[in-house]
């Protein structure tokens, strides 16, 4: 396995060049090194003592890699990785000495043969350094990967029986295994150079090449390469990171270079690669003119007109370039005035959710203190436990608010597709809110048109579209407004089909038109004493819109200002088939009732998974108040050591965290239902976990477990699932 020092593995995928503080940079007219502010480092008494003690560390360079490591024209070591590695110089006081690899030497050769060194800009994701004599950092730079072709031959590399010859450099070999495993149609040819690389993609010796994208960027400014374009139907993102071989020492040494690399910003990464590239354009040789104008040359073969031929071609490219500088600068421009206007926003965004976040934390911490204090007056420590539970739901609500949008914004958020009655969803939420409303003095009505309201769909994710407009309604509504809910079933051309009209009205301040153009963006609120007024995290309707369009429907905002809002929300519905049964529909044989009763489970044993001790204590409280009792495991490996020397039987269910020290949750899980004993297959395997996402519960399903409870844990929807399972 891997090794990696830290409690985490932390994937930097943006740690290259982003676009926006490229802009930033260019714009401010710098590309020159900056002084960069110190940063403090939290070092342990072990970690301090080796910087004291380490004296000179040596770190080599893998060469031919220009910009990212290459010699310059003094016999200097440049280029992104080397600084980034003088920044982690100048943060951990360890001194490292650089020199460059030998030229198409394979990595793991070289460490072998110097195993007290270390390795920067190797691949992370690479196959060669799984081995338990390998130590790599967390990333500390990445960029893409890009195969380039000759230009005007069409290449059809997704065929499964198509074969092509790939050239890459030898000391690129790491990307080798990569290529052997996904794209099997690809006959990997080493060679010396990445200029070697080129020079036999355009003699047609290999059919393409590989290579990093800003190692290839200089190359391909070359006249000299004019035939050679980039293959558009290939990606890879290629991570790099420090290697070594595994001592004491270099454990200790990856524990500071890991703390050290997480310091260092994207805007630091984003300098250097301007250094590098930007500041570094190719330069055209008078050879190279020679070169790229040799056919009108060879044609005329006067010198007066060909020096005349240059100086016209001379001025035109000289106009063209202006041109073409004047529209990037105003790109740029675009760009980076759109990249401060996000920066805005979410700088906002953090210091509201400072705030949201702190009030609710505040009465929970305040109030659980009275309550130690309260023990005696049962009646004012009630009131405090029901403050506490308040705040706690309140908190629950911002993180799940901002975990949504996060899964929105990563591609991960799903839809299901059951039967819900539509009826009975939207009468429960106008109960809520009516009763709101009447506290309020806010007029509520609600107005439903449909048949018999039985619907394919997801019914959280419609509660959550139309709660959502509702409390934007109820929060911008005076005292004595009005606020109308209609929902009107629209029939299709298909049978079983129908689209659900969703409006939200109020009679409250209304929108400015400009405010309306920024509605539905994340951060976004109307002035800056709007959240102060009202509060809120400001992700609501960017939440409701993108719901809303992964759900295949429309969203629309009529209003003006001093008059009021109406949203209008048009989702598509698959409707129940017409042979479905009542007792279907009611979906009481599938359902999970979780009602506040007493349960009893007679002093049966349960197997808790879980790293956290104050989580462990907690969850067995709970378990001993419905009389089960537990056997505690700190983390994944001890939990299946537990299950496998116990009787048949004699454990009821496993409760499993996901996230745990040497064995993970979905490990432990799979190696449980893989035991060779009676009650493997069968024990109930409930996950119990912070991670709620889809791909999470499709994730422990896989495993094997039967349930997947979200935590903080719902304890009735707990004590109702392991009725499920125990009480048959």
């Amino acid at each position: 396995m891997k090794k990696r020092i830290g409690q985490c593995i932390r994937k930097r995928a943006g740690r290259g060049l982003t676009l926006a503080a490229a802009m930033l940079l260019l714009m401010s007219g710098s590309v020159q090194a900056a002084e960069w502010e110190p940063v403090t480092i939290d070092f342990t008494e072990e970690e301090k003592e080796f910087i004291e003690n380490s004296g000179e560390v040596t770190v080599a360079f893998i060469p031919d890699r220009a910009p990212l490591s290459d010699v310059d024209q003094k016999g200097e070591i440049t280029g992104i990785t080397v600084d980034i590695l003088n920044m982690i110089e100048k943060r951990s006081n360890i001194h490292f000495r650089y020199e460059m690899m030998p030229s198409g030497m394979r990595v793991v050769e070289y460490i072998e043969q110097h195993p007290e060194q270390l390795v920067a800009g190797v691949l992370s994701d690479s196959r060669e350094f799984v081995d338990e004599k390998y130590l790599l950092t967390d990333d500390i730079y990445s960029d893409d990967v890009a195969l380039v072709c000759k230009a005007g031959i069409d290449y059809e590399i997704d065929a499964k029986d198509g074969s092509y010859q790939l050239a890459i450099p030898k000391n690129y070999a790491t990307f080798e295994h990569y290529v052997k495993e996904q794209f099997p149609q690809f006959e990997v040819v080493m060679v010396d150079s990445t200029l070697e690389c080129i020079r036999m993609v355009e003699n047609g010796e290999v059919d393409v090449a590989a290579q990093n994208v800003r190692v290839l960027e200089p190359l391909l400014s070359d006249p000299h390469f004019e035939d050679i374009t980039v293959l558009p139907t290939f990606f890879m993102r290629e991570n790099t990171a420090i290697v070594s071989g595994v001592s004491e020492d270099h454990q200790i040494l990856t524990g500071i270079l890991n703390k050290c690399i997480a310091t260092i910003s994207e805007t630091e990464i984003s300098q250097f690669t301007v250094d590098h590239t930007v500041a570094s354009v190719y330069r055209m040789t008078f050879s190279d003119v020679l070169y790229q104008f040799r056919y009108p040359f060879i044609a005329i073969g006067v010198l007066v007109l060909t020096l005349l031929a240059l100086m016209g071609a001379f001025q035109v490219s000289k106009k063209q370039s202006f041109l073409l500088l004047e529209e990037k600068n105003k790109e740029l421009a675009e760009a980076v005035e759109q990249a401060e206007r996000a920066n805005a926003a979410k700088s906002e965004f953090l210091a509201r959710m400072s705030h949201e976040i702190r009030t609710p934390m505040n009465t929970i911490v305040t109030l659980t203190e009275l309550a130690k204090e309260q023990q005696a007056q049962p009646q004012k420590l009630k009131e405090d436990l029901e403050k506490i539970q308040v705040s706690s739901k309140l908190l629950l609500n911002i993180i799940n608010d901002v975990l949504d949008m996060s899964a929105i914004e990563l591609h991960k958020m799903k839809t299901a597709k059951k039967l819900f009655d539509m009826q009975e969803l939207i009468g429960s939420i106008a109960t809520v809110y009516e009763s709101e409303c009447r506290q309020k003095h806010i007029t509520f009505g609600l107005e439903m048109k449909m048949a018999d309201g039985y619907v394919l769909g997801d019914a959280i994710r419609v509660q959550q579209i139309i709660m959502n407009l509702l409390s934007n309604a109820y929060k911008f509504t005076p005292e004595e407004g009005e606020i109308r809910v209609t929902v009107k079933e629209i029939p299709t051309e298909k049978k079983n089909e129908a689209y659900y009209k969703f409006e939200v009205r109020d009679n409250g301040e209304g929108i400015t038109e400009e405010m309306q153009q920024r509605l539905f963006l994340p951060f976004e609120q109307e002035r800056a004493d709007t959240y102060h007024q009202y509060g809120g995290s400001g992700l609501g309707l960017a939440i409701v819109k993108n719901l809303v369009e992964l759900m295949k429907g429309t969203i629309a905002c009529e209003s003006r200002k001093g008059e009021g809002t109406v949203f209008t929300v048009i989702l598509p519905f698959e409707l129940a088939p017409e042979e479905t049964s009542k007792e279907e529909k009611k979906g009481k044989d599938k359902q999970v009732e979780v009602e506040k009763k007493q349960y009893d489970f007679g002093g049966k044993t349960v197997l808790l998974a879980e790293d956290t001790e104050m989580n462990a204590d907690i969850t067995r409280d709970l378990l001993e108040l419905v009389h089960l009792k537990t056997v505690w495991a700190r983390d994944g490996e001890t939990a299946v050591r537990l299950f496998e020397a116990s009787a048949p039987g004699e454990i009821a269910a496993v409760l499993m965290d996901i996230h745990m020290p040497k064995m993970s949750g979905y490990e432990a899980a799979r190696a449980i239902r893989s035991m060779e004993r009676p009650d493997a297959a069968e024990v109930p395997i409930f996950a119990m976990t912070a991670s709620a996402f889809e791909e999470d519960i499709k994730e422990s399903r896989n495993a094997g477990m039967n349930e997947h409870i979200a935590k903080p844990v719902d304890i009735y929807l707990l004590y109702a699932l392991l009725a499920k399972f125990l009480q048959k």
